[in-house]
């Protein structure tokens, strides 16, 4: 078996079928990884994390593993999705639907605190934003957390710390404004532009 490195070196050369390779060895993995950061677009945003898998593949320099630079893609890929929805009115909400709760004006409670929840998770930069989904969201370990973000545990408890404190920070900013929103505009993120979903067989073309 052909080492990632080697896989990657041909595919920078134009190597259809090392590149074939490589998307086998990790697709599943790398969907897996996707479904924590984005449950409705995985497969979609696989096809754009290996799209610019084989569009970058001159830039691999081996500093970091293949591996790590592999899911830094997807974890990019997945965020610019995001963005993209974010940007067309699509945000949709991280916290789980209301149901339940027959009181009517506790139902209205919890509902506001929800959209103020989700209104200041908006407000958080990309790497806060990833570490509240995956710890605090969706449940994600301590262990599993730091080991999909490649750092350490120590550095995912204190980005884990500070990504907290801003959140609580947001969500003080929105109660003191009555906010339960957040309008596109305020959202200082990137341009960006979705290519075409190619399937295997056109990137290989």
């Amino acid at each position: 078996m052909a080492p990632d490195d080697e896989l990657i070196r041909r595919t920078a050369c134009g190597d259809h079928s090392a590149f074939d390779q490589l998307v086998q060895r990790y697709e599943a993995a790398v969907l897996r990884f996707l479904r924590l950061l984005a449950r409705c677009d995985a497969e979609d945003i696989l096809q754009d994390t290996f799209l610019a898998v084989y569009r970058s593949a001159a830039q691999y320099r081996g500093e970091a593993s293949f591996r790590t630079w592999l899911f830094r893609i997807a974890k990019n890929a997945a965020y610019q999705a995001r963005i993209r929805r974010a940007r067309h009115g699509e945000w949709t909400s991280e916290f789980p639907a209301l149901i339940g709760y027959d009181d009517p004006e506790q139902q209205a409670i919890r509902s506001q605190r929800l959209r103020t929840l989700n209104a200041a998770l908006a407000l958080l930069d990309s790497e806060d934003r990833q570490i509240i989904v995956l710890r605090d969201i969706r449940g994600i370990s301590g262990e599993d957390t730091a080991r999909l973000l490649g750092i350490s545990l120590a550095a995912m408890k204190s980005r884990l710390h500070r990504a907290r404190a801003r959140l609580a920070g947001n969500m003080h900013m929105l109660d003191t404004r009555g906010c339960s929103s957040v309008e596109s505009r305020t959202l200082e993120w990137p341009e960006s532009r979705k290519p075409a979903l190619p399937n295997r067989a056109r990137i290989a073309a």
